[in-house]
């Protein structure tokens, strides 16, 4: 992308995705180690929730954020936590909606309105 678009450096959305992507194939993977070493469940349980995924990930943007904002948000970590394991769910009754609509719209709006409801809360 930078061999096409070498101004895309000072651009702040390719900072900050490129910067999620490390957090998530270079931290994640090494925060996931750490904690197996003391805990092997904490470890999993933490893995399995979207925590180390979400702290992985805040880690290594807050800095950009903050350079770019100059302010940052630690209590991102619990809203993702409590929105992240909900999305997968949400993109397929999302796409089975596009099947049979009068089955899936509901469990669609419910997750959809959980997130909604937790960016609002956490937003305010």
């Amino acid at each position: 992308m930078l061999v096409f678009e070498p101004l895309l450096l000072i651009d702040v959305s390719f900072q900050l995705s490129m910067a999620a992507s490390v957090g998530l194939l270079i931290i994640e993977p090494w925060l996931r180690k750490t904690f197996s070493k003391t805990d092997e469940r904490l470890a999993d349980v933490l893995g399995g929730s979207g925590v180390l995924t979400s702290v992985s990930t805040m880690l290594v943007t807050l800095p950009i954020i903050w350079w770019h904002f100059g302010r940052m948000s630690l209590i991102g970590v619990l809203s993702n936590t409590l929105i992240l394991p909900l999305i997968p769910a949400l993109m397929i009754f999302g796409a089975a909606m596009q099947i049979l609509p009068g089955v899936f719209y509901i469990p669609t709006y419910a997750i959809a309105h959980w997130i909604v409801g937790v960016i609002r809360f956490f937003g305010s």
